[in-house]
């Protein structure tokens, strides 16, 4: 992987169905479709009072993906429950939520997924600045503040297992995103 250049196709889609709910679907691919073959489907809805649903699963028919997990459909998916949230030129405004999700071990080898829905740490072995959809599965909480005009404090806890649930992973993380 080091020092390997690669390639994406990548294509993102997504349909309002109402103010209250949207689907996506996306697909990415290196060109040999070695560390990336997915296909993805996600939604978001916001329910009265505050909550807001989102979710997302996908597969992952890379080649190497496939020799990693054993299975001919490496996958992941996540689910989350969030109430209210901080927004960005609010300060002071708050948000918090609970997700499951799950990942196969290989499913996101060189960690591109999304870091804003996988709060798993960085795999920093990795080229990228994603989260870490791999090898993971179990419940995560969070807070996120605004603590001044587009400056938000996000924590998370994950105390998480490894896909086949013999390894802990418990992991606290915080991150401040600066939206310019």
């Amino acid at each position: 992987m080091a020092g390997q250049k690669l390639n994406y196709r990548i294509a993102d889609l997504q349909y309002n169905f109402s103010n209250n709910l949207n689907v996506t679907m996306s697909y990415m691919a290196d060109k040999q479709k070695n560390y990336y073959n997915d296909a993805a489907v996600g939604f978001e809805y916001k329910a009265p009072a505050g909550i807001t649903l989102t979710g997302e699963y996908a597969a992952n028919r890379s080649t190497l993906a496939k020799a990693a997990s054993g299975l001919s459909n490496p996958y992941a998916y996540y689910i989350r429950a969030k109430y209210k949230g901080a927004n960005p030129f609010a300060p002071g405004s708050t948000g918090v939520w609970v997700q499951y999700e799950k990942a196969v071990n290989g499913f996101d080898l060189m960690g591109d997924a999304s870091p804003g829905a996988w709060a798993t740490p960085y795999n920093w072995s990795a080229p990228s600045g994603g989260g870490y959809a791999n090898d993971v599965k179990g419940v995560c909480f969070g807070v996120e503040r605004t603590l001044a005009q587009r400056l938000i404090l996000t924590t998370t806890y994950n105390p998480l297992k490894s896909f086949d649930g013999n390894t802990d992973k418990k992991l606290i993380s915080a991150q401040v995103w600066y939206l310019f």
